[in-house]
């Protein structure tokens, strides 16, 4: 397994925190609205989501045109017009 490290500088951390906090609705809680939740651990959870749905996203354009040309090639060998 692969580590991945995101290291923000402390002279910006707060900056960084603030900008996905407000851009993300940070409350301060959990979505069951009863437990804390820290900023910085707000910002994983987003920085997660946003990695995850950057590969979901490309493997689904790429699961897409294999679909897509598979289709032509379908299309084009299959349905015979005279």
């Amino acid at each position: 397994m692969a580590t991945i490290t995101f290291t923000v500088p402390n002279p910006v951390v707060n900056r960084f925190l603030d900008a996905i906090a407000t851009r993300h609705g940070y409350t301060g809680f959990l979505p069951d609205g009863t437990t804390p939740q820290t900023k910085s651990d707000f910002a994983k959870q987003v920085t997660i989501k946003f990695w995850k749905a950057e590969l979901k996203s490309h493997e689904g354009n790429t699961l897409a045109a294999a679909t897509i040309a598979a289709n032509d090639i379908d299309v084009d060998t299959n349905i015979i017009i005279t």
